[in-house]
């Protein structure tokens, strides 16, 4: 390529950088992002990219996950569920990403032993993939994705591409950290109005009935029922009481009131002193 053919290029590259740029923002899912970048820096036939979320436990990575994929006309929810081992992934690629640093595979049909991923590969030769370019997807320095571009020709990604595709990486991999933020900020203003509610309505309880079904509702969906026990008397220092009498209870699906005594034997040692 001619310096005058290399300026133009990376002229066009720029161009479409800034376009993508202009479109990407917080509010888009990975679906949405991967059909923006698609749209403009794929516009060679054969090419299309996706999206791939990297599970960490600790400070390790164990898995990775195609979310979605996209070509120049539209994007794809990946619709299979597994997720590829990190340590079925070539050594070589698995570095990269560590190191945050782009990795390309020329030919997939000419892969040697150090450059084998086999779930990864057998999954891109089903989907007729010549060669790619994994793009690890930066936040302070730590992969939280990748950008992966495939093409099912053979390709020579040029040192202008890859960098304009790090750039978009890098501002996904920033867009998606800030939702994750508003996203729990949103969680968190939720949870403190509910708390709010529930308090107001344990507050202005005036039946056990109330006062069960407003505490049921503050609790997790996981949780399914509650009972109301009390003692058969006030209970002073030292003192035991005879039996606990179930009142009232509540679930998700109705209440119900009851006079269910359980009486306490006298040599009980379960209750603490008051």
């Amino acid at each position: 390529m001619s310096a005058i053919n290399n300026l133009e290029h990376l002229s066009e590259l720029l161009q479409r950088q800034s376009r993508a740029f202009a479109d990407l923002n917080v509010n888009m899912n990975h679906e949405q992002m991967a059909a923006v970048v698609a749209r403009h820096m794929l516009p060679q036939s054969g090419r299309f990219l996706a999206i791939s979320r990297l599970f960490y436990e600790g400070e390790d990575i164990t898995g990775w996950k195609i979310l979605t994929t996209a070509n120049r006309e539209r994007s794809y929810e990946w619709d299979r569920q597994d997720i590829l081992r990190w340590d079925k992934i070539a050594p070589v690629l698995r570095d990269s990403v560590a190191n945050g640093k782009p990795y390309i595979l020329a030919s997939l049909k000419e892969v040697t032993s150090e450059q084998d991923s086999p779930e990864l590969h057998n999954l891109l030769l089903a989907n007729q993939v010549e060669t790619y370019l994994n793009i690890p997807m930066l936040v302070d320095g730590k992969a939280i994705a990748t950008l992966f571009v495939m093409s099912r020709q053979a390709t020579v990604f040029s040192p202008d591409e890859i960098n304009t595709f790090a750039n978009l990486g890098d501002q996904m991999a920033t867009l998606i950290y800030a939702r994750s933020l508003l996203d729990e900020a949103r969680q968190s203003q939720q949870f403190a109005l509910e708390l709010v509610d529930t308090n107001r309505n344990i507050m202005q309880a005036e039946t056990n009935e109330e006062l069960a079904v407003s505490l049921l509702e503050a609790l997790p969906e996981t949780v399914m029922g509650m009972t109301i026990a009390l003692f058969n008397k006030p209970l002073q220092p030292g003192e035991k009481p005879d039996r606990l009498e179930t009142q009232f209870v509540a679930s998700r699906t109705g209440s119900d009131t009851l006079h269910v005594p359980d009486f306490i034997p006298e040599d009980d040692g379960g209750l603490p002193e008051m």
